[in-house]
């Protein structure tokens, strides 16, 4: 017969809301039973074994938040550094036509993307048994709208080109990287729900770092150098999102129309408020390149 541990060896603030004894596979669900107590209102839950605190919690919340300024600073200081050294690097034309590319893609991202990401943090509340099933199902939802795009993208290259002012040989980079990057948001907001600020940190830091890394390299030594910068700043994006989708699979394989239903509800009306945010401010960055 399997042993478990005392639970009075545990200290009352790490233990709550937990039954006894722990599953044998490690994992709690949200079954009841005889429960100690956590700091008040604290979420805790057994991953791999170990009890954690994911919420709840001022020691995670102030961890979280030092990893979460220090790597909004670093990715803020970078796009300042490196902004004097495209300017010298590329033409005002093709330093322009960049821009252009860069403000369609934020407001296609948004299209394509459908905010799903943003219902993460809700779902975690109603859906905690389950919670990698439904970032998978979202990310299947996603996937769905992504295979739209291409097919639109596919037939449709000249008159998008056209109505964007983006040379059609960019718009695989742009494809690419409206398909791939929603995942990598998903897998963002997964692990911030989570206080996961250090794999977040990690990832945002690695998109930012080598994307700058790599377009400054392929600026300085390549002829067309808007086509170098635009594959060098947005392929580690476009990786990292293929990577974290792989990732989120391992976790779950399951597909839910119902999850991705709530999750349209919630996400849908963002994408308009989202939209209207970004048009407002990059309006002028479009209308000058018109």
């Amino acid at each position: 017969m399997q042993s478990y541990p005392n639970p009075s060896a545990f200290p009352a603030r790490n233990c709550g809301m937990l039954p006894w004894p722990p599953p044998r596979n490690g994992i709690i669900t949200g079954r009841t039973g005889s429960r100690p107590t956590v700091g008040k209102d604290a979420d805790v839950r057994m991953v791999d074994g170990t009890l954690r605190e994911e919420r709840g919690n001022i020691r995670v919340a102030l961890k979280a938040g030092f990893w979460y300024v220090a790597c909004s600073f670093l990715l803020k200081a970078i796009a300042f550094l490196t902004a004097p050294i495209f300017t010298r690097l590329m033409s005002a034309s093709e330093y322009g036509d960049f821009g252009n590319f860069s403000s369609w893609q934020q407001i296609l991202l948004i299209l394509s993307g459908a905010e799903l990401y943003s219902s993460v943090n809700c779902a975690y509340y109603d859906f905690k048994d389950t919670f990698d099933d439904y970032v998978t199902s979202c990310m299947g939802l996603s996937l769905g709208i992504a295979v739209l795009v291409l097919t639109v993208f596919y037939f449709f290259g000249e008159q998008i080109a056209a109505w964007t002012y983006i040379d059609r040989r960019h718009l695989l980079n742009l494809a690419l990287y409206l398909a791939l990057v929603p995942l990598f948001l998903l897998k963002q907001s997964r692990d911030r729900v989570l206080y996961r600020y250090k794999m977040v940190s990690w990832f945002a830091a690695a998109s930012i770092l080598m994307g700058t890394l790599a377009a400054t390299v392929a600026v300085l030594y390549s002829a067309d150098k808007l086509t170098a910068r635009l594959w060098g700043q947005f392929l580690p994006p476009i990786i990292l999102g293929a990577i974290c989708g792989i990732i989120l699979l391992r976790r779950s394989h399951v597909f839910r129309w119902s999850y991705c239903k709530y999750a349209m509800r919630i996400a849908f009306p963002l994408v308009i408020n989202y939209l209207l945010m970004y048009l407002l401010n990059s309006s002028n960055t479009i209308i000058v390149r018109r």
